[in-house]
């Protein structure tokens, strides 16, 4: 996984990028035990007067830093002046209008999870699910950001009983897995962008289909308070299939198809699994709009059932 603008790479890309509100995620090849990708985080402007039928972005409102980035007339060092993560400064990111670069991570460097001032691991899991998630399953190699998941032999170190997902002590599960997240609430409207490439289920052979789930999301909460979320995740039931979700609930203490609003995209003539490709959701207060590979594949409005989520959350990537 790489955080950081919306610009593609071949297959060895690893940047995420994130624009005024949110990042993006991509998984690798190989294993169906490994996704990886980049992050870009982007900031956006807009008038709370707006029509909400005009187009998903922000409004007219851009400071004099992000035009000048936008009109390429600032240098790299300038452009990158006051984004968070880890960018690069040889790299040249993606402008997208009324968007601010907020965040980017690269994965040049393996970041330590316990010290990171933004970024940190899931200890827990879901009750409902198959995997537990360990700090063991997220890797940095070659600059990009790994998450494997394997079988749980019970050998070696078990995780413990108690996490942070669940009120009730939690056993080991059949499956170990990684989930890298930020450490709090603090992101909001903006657009979210990743690079990744799913995993295969056999090695080698991208035409097998399986039963997984990799995806960056923007998330709150979840049970018991404030459940919020926005998705963009690939699947294994193809090898293109793209699904995209909105859940918005209050004091709900397990999932229900009531809370959660979804749409499919198959990528016809792609391979998920065999290439990297981009995947963003702008998330604007009129909407939330979804692109593969910088094409409009769904979105959201507020005439949709669920309301659109209002609340900061975390970025989440599993």
């Amino acid at each position: 996984l790489k955080l950081h603008p919306s610009l593609c790479r071949a297959s060895q890309q690893r940047r995420v990028l994130s624009m005024a509100s949110g990042p993006t995620v991509m998984p690798t090849h190989g294993h169906p035990r490994r996704p990886l990708a980049a992050l870009l985080l982007a900031g956006a402007s807009w008038s709370a007067h707006a029509s909400l039928t005009a187009p998903l972005r922000g409004g007219s409102s851009v400071s004099t830093t992000a035009m000048a980035a936008a009109n390429g007339t600032a240098s790299a060092s300038a452009a990158l002046a006051g984004v968070f993560g880890h960018p690069s400064p040889t790299e040249v990111y993606p402008t997208y209008s009324d968007f601010t670069l907020w965040l980017v991570e690269e994965f040049d460097a393996p970041l330590d999870l316990d010290t990171d001032p933004i970024w940190t691991w899931s200890d827990g899991g879901l009750r409902e699910g198959q995997v537990r998630f360990e700090k063991e399953a997220i890797k940095f190699e070659g600059g990009k950001m790994m998450i494997e998941a394997s079988i749980n032999d019970k050998t070696g170190p078990q995780p413990e009983t108690c996490s942070h997902a669940e009120s009730e002590p939690f056993t080991p599960k059949t499956l170990r897995s990684g989930e890298m997240r930020t450490r709090h609430n603090m992101f909001r409207y903006g657009r979210y962008e990743v690079r990744m490439r799913a995993p295969t289920v056999q090695t080698g052979n991208t035409t097998v289909n399986g039963n997984y789930i990799s995806t960056m999301f923007a998330f709150r909460d979840g049970k018991f308070k404030h459940w919020r979320e926005i998705d963009i995740e690939v699947t294994g039931d193809t090898q293109s299939s793209v699904t995209m979700n909105v859940l918005n609930a209050e004091n709900t203490d397990a999932w229900r198809p009531d809370i959660q609003s979804s749409k499919k995209f198959d990528a016809k003539g792609q391979n998920v699994r065999a290439d990297f490709h981009t995947y963003a959701f702008e998330w604007l207060p009129s909407g939330i709009t979804w692109y593969f590979d910088g094409e409009k594949v769904g979105e959201h409005l507020p005439a949709d059932v669920l309301p659109i989520p209002e609340l900061s959350t975390k970025i989440m990537m599993n």
